[in-house]
């Protein structure tokens, strides 16, 4: 750790803490500034204080920045490492850093806070033993991974909250997969949204690591139980999904009195294939041939 002093930076020495004394030590190993302060580096008892090169303004006030922002950086994990910075910069009254240093804290950022996390996955099953040593939760600190099956390869991300809303406040659902933003060793993620006054709130997140009905049907029944552990009843009245075949079964199979209605979204992305596959969009958007629009639609 380092300490401003007189304008420079000092840190602990070596053997730094005995009994009530710390002993630190200027970070320019040619200097013999060193100073003794109380246990909690506080108060400065005694030392020679005269360092014997020149001050570096810059130096130190990245150095002062680095220490604060690299603390702040493992309290919220959320923060963007820039904000970060920026924040700090707004209480300095003269700024003196340049862009290299700006990019210099928030590589230090980044490296700080993977520390606090295991290394990067290299498999599903790494991913897996990964999510049982972390304690992931949400904002309000409610645990957030709630079932992570190694068995078959599903993670569920939601809290309490978010399926207590699924069950009693969300009068339908919005449920559809994405592969484009999938994590690494997994095929899709998919999720549940619910409608609730006018607007569409995201509820439940899955990682799944395919699109067969019967992964579909296990992840209706994980959640059905998970629900049911916290003494609420998921019993979906409508859903809106696509026209996935696989997730249609899946939910007569488990909510045989769900309803479901398809998404005018998808169906729309699949009449612009066809039109595209038959060769007739050019037709399809010439405004002046209305014949063909007419046929088309």
């Amino acid at each position: 750790m380092c300490y401003p002093s007189n304008g420079l930076m000092i840190n602990l020495c070596g053997d730094a803490t005995s009994c009530d004394l710390s002993r630190l030590r200027c970070t320019v190993k040619a200097c013999k500034g060193r100073i003794k302060t109380d246990e909690h580096s506080t108060v400065i008892l005694n030392g020679n204080c005269d360092h014997q090169h020149e001050s570096d303004a810059r130096k130190l006030e990245r150095q002062i920045i680095r220490v604060v922002v690299k603390k702040k950086a493992t309290e919220d994990i959320t923060a963007r490492p820039m904000k970060l910075v920026r924040c700090e910069l707004m209480n300095i009254e003269e700024e003196t850093l340049i862009e290299k240093d700006l990019k210099s804290l928030t590589m230090a950022i980044y490296r700080e806070r993977r520390k606090e996390y295991p290394t990067l996955p290299k498999s599903r099953d790494d991913v897996h033993n990964t999510m049982d040593v972390l304690e992931l939760k949400s904002n309000k600190k409610e645990p957030f991974c709630l079932m992570n099956s190694k068995e078959h390869g599903i993670v569920i991300l939601s809290c309490n909250s978010n399926l207590d809303a699924l069950c009693t406040k969300a009068s339908e659902l919005f449920i559809d997969g994405t592969f484009s933003y999938c994590p690494k060793y997994f095929e899709q993620l998919y999720t549940f949204h619910g409608f609730k006054l006018g607007h569409y709130v995201p509820l439940v997140f899955a990682l799944l690591p395919s699109k067969s009905e019967e992964i579909y049907t296990v992840l209706l029944n994980m959640i059905s139980s998970l629900c049911t552990d916290r003494n609420i009843l998921f019993k979906p009245r409508i859903v809106h999904i696509d026209f996935e075949i696989a997730m249609h079964n899946a939910f007569r199979s488990v909510f045989p009195d769900t309803r479901i209605e398809c998404c005018r979204f998808h169906l729309g992305q699949s009449w612009w294939r066809k039109i595209q596959k038959l060769g007739l969009s050019v037709e399809y958007k010439n405004k002046e041939c209305e014949s063909d629009r007419k046929l088309i639609r």
